[in-house]
């Protein structure tokens, strides 16, 4: 089972309290979740990944796994 969490800093939201952001990507369910400061789901996502499955190797053209920063949008 490959499935990646990863949860950030508080973010404001507007109008609402701030709150732990956190992110779930399943390789096997090819989805990425949105998760609240509690677990619960806020939104859900269809991605896709590589054909050639989940890998680290340099030009692999596989999908790396592990801890990611977000740089921009």
């Amino acid at each position: 089972m490959s499935v990646a969490r990863c949860c950030g800093r508080s973010l404001p939201r507007s109008g609402r309290k701030s709150e732990m952001a956190c992110i779930e990507i399943s390789l096997a369910e090819q989805t990425l979740k949105l998760l609240d400061d509690k677990g619960g789901l806020v939104r859900s996502y269809s991605i896709s990944t590589s054909r050639n499955g989940p890998g680290e190797k340099k030009d692999s053209l596989c999908t790396p796994r592990g801890r990611h920063i977000i740089r921009a949008k």
